[in-house]
């Protein structure tokens, strides 16, 4: 009986801690291009999410500050920078996050913050340079049989 109340308790634990997680970016992918950053992502839940904000700097030492960031919707899901200069960059995509009030004269006013995020690093490409490309696996050379010794040969 106290086993069955005990993992009762642990559950109920569980799902408030799950009720009460923020919505996050997650798995950033970025894509090297001439110039520009190929960025997507996907997000932990899209319940309460009013947008994203997407942010980059330079990865330098000491540390850049973020550039301006780009507020996109709630179904963005990708974003290309360009006018970039061929270096490493740091990308941040935030969840916007926030709810929706009504002022005193009963209009709807959403109170933006941000949530979780996911960051990356990639090397933009200089002009007239490539992705390496992946190789594709080929077949290997036969090899060649063993000749046996010649003193082997003589033995009977």
């Amino acid at each position: 009986m106290l086993f069955g109340v005990l993992v009762a308790v642990c559950l109920i634990a569980v799902a408030v801690a799950f009720a009460g997680q923020r919505p996050a970016a997650s798995d950033l992918q970025i894509e090297p291009g001439v110039g520009s950053l190929a960025t997507s992502w996907s997000v932990t839940t899209t319940s309460g999410v009013k947008g994203f904000r997407v942010r980059w700097r330079p990865l330098t030492t000491p540390r850049s500050r973020w550039g301006q960031p780009v507020d996109l919707p709630a179904k963005a899901r990708s974003y290309m920078i360009a006018g970039l200069q061929a270096t490493a960059y740091q990308v941040r995509v935030r969840t916007i996050i926030g709810p929706t009030r009504r002022d005193g004269a009963g209009h709807k006013k959403t109170k933006p913050t941000v949530g979780g995020y996911t960051t990356g690093a990639a090397t933009v490409l200089a002009p007239g340079e490539e992705l390496p490309k992946e190789e594709k696996p080929g077949e290997e050379a036969p090899k060649e049989k063993e000749r046996p010794n010649e003193k082997e040969k003589e033995q009977p």
